[in-house]
């Protein structure tokens, strides 16, 4: 874990996981024996998440500490390899909207027509993707818009790359939505609707911690750029499903 650490050093250079600044290594050895570095703001073990397995870092996802985006975004992987786990984490996030909208869509009887429900297998993972990319754009814009950088930057790709990347990470609590289509049958409307609203409330903080982590949580109005640009980000996708809604059923 450790020399994977070493070599996954991000353009924008290792951080500290606690205070988030930035740091020239996460260990260095003396003879055999490899020791953790400390970062020279804080005082504190730069990255302790390099000793750990993967289990005990997605239990800290889970428990929403800003350490572990910080180990995640900046300190884990290479540009590349967070890329690529962002996309797996984008396209498990899409399968997961799209079974969870197709499973709540109202059964239609067709006289008729017995495949009338294959038929809407499609326009709702059209509406799924429409919906994602409204609020990954709505969200990006605003958070750099709320954030007061330079207008240049609003539409430099690699920073709305960074955002996203963040973004689709920070949404692993979908796949806890499969939990309510697994015990439907055993729990209520009410039950099962309260779930649907603890589950968003918690990917939309997680959201909002990892946008945080991307903008720069040293700033102390980085918090509510994060937090308002993924309100924006909710609003246009609930936009975006209004108008789908009709045509993908």
């Amino acid at each position: 874990m450790a020399e994977e650490s070493k070599a996954a050093a991000r353009s924008g250079g290792f951080r500290c996981v606690h205070c988030g600044g930035k740091v020239e290594e996460l260990f260095y050895r003396i003879g055999q024996d490899i020791c953790l570095s400390q970062c020279t703001l804080c005082g504190q073990v730069a990255d302790h998440y390099i000793e750990f397995e993967a289990l005990l870092v997605f239990i800290d996802m889970q428990l929403l500490r800003p350490e572990v985006y910080r180990h995640l975004l900046f300190n884990r992987f290479k540009d590349s390899g967070l890329r690529r786990e962002a996309w797996r984490f984008l396209l498990l996030g899409l399968l997961l909207d799209t079974y969870h909208r197709w499973f709540c869509l109202p059964e239609v009887a067709v006289a008729g027509f017995a495949g009338s429900q294959s038929r809407s297998d499609w326009p709702v993972l059209g509406a799924t993707v429409v919906e994602t990319v409204v609020y990954l754009l709505t969200l990006s814009f605003a958070a750099l818009s709320f954030e007061g950088c330079r207008p240049s930057r609003k539409w430099r790709v690699e920073a709305h790359l960074n955002i996203w990347e963040a973004v689709s990470i920070s949404s692993f609590g979908k796949i806890f939505g499969l939990v309510g289509p697994i015990w439907g049958s055993a729990s209520s409307h009410a039950m099962a609707d309260a779930m649907d609203v603890a589950l968003a409330l918690f990917v939309a903080a997680s959201n909002v911690l990892a946008v945080q982590m991307v903008l720069g949580d040293a700033q102390s109005n980085c918090r509510w750029a994060a937090a308002m640009a993924v309100a924006a980000g909710h609003a246009g996708r609930y936009g975006a499903k209004l108008f789908l809604t009709p045509l993908s059923v």
